[in-house]
């Protein structure tokens, strides 16, 4: 091992816990976090990736055919499946377009929680000479 590592080696091999009244290692301060609630952002991108997809090709199928049944999300599918004989095929485009509704809503109603480190601040600043946005934080 080169000296230069082994110097850095033994000066980062401090303990982690200081004797009273000693101060920590710099690199070893506290992080500052928060703990924020956020939506479940990937049930409602599956959720709404799932409802579009379904919903734009029955739209697009409706406008190519000029059906306008099918142009209505859910309950279009089951109208246009009723009214030409294609209801099995036709249920199962409706519980797609459903399942991805209730995956989209379910994901923004339910919360989980985050913690947020507070590394970095992004605020709004005003002077005499004018307004603008100064960044902080460690690095």
């Amino acid at each position: 091992m080169r000296p230069l590592a082994l110097a850095l080696a033994v000066a980062f091999a401090a303990p982690a816990t200081a004797g009273e009244g000693e101060p920590l290692a710099p690199w070893l301060e506290p992080v500052q976090s928060h703990v924020e609630t956020r939506p479940r952002w990937g049930l409602v991108i599956t959720g709404l990736a799932l409802l579009g997809g379904t919903y734009l090709l029955n739209a697009s199928i409706g406008y190519v055919a000029d059906e306008g049944r099918l142009a209505i999300p859910i309950v279009g599918p089951l109208l246009y499946g009723e009214a030409h004989g294609a209801l099995g095929l036709m249920v199962v485009d409706s519980l797609l377009q459903a399942t991805g509704a209730a995956l989209a809503v379910a994901g923004a109603v339910a919360r989980v929680r985050v913690t947020v480190f507070d590394r970095f601040a992004l605020v709004p600043t005003v002077g005499p000479g004018g307004g603008g946005l100064a960044a902080s934080g460690r690095f």
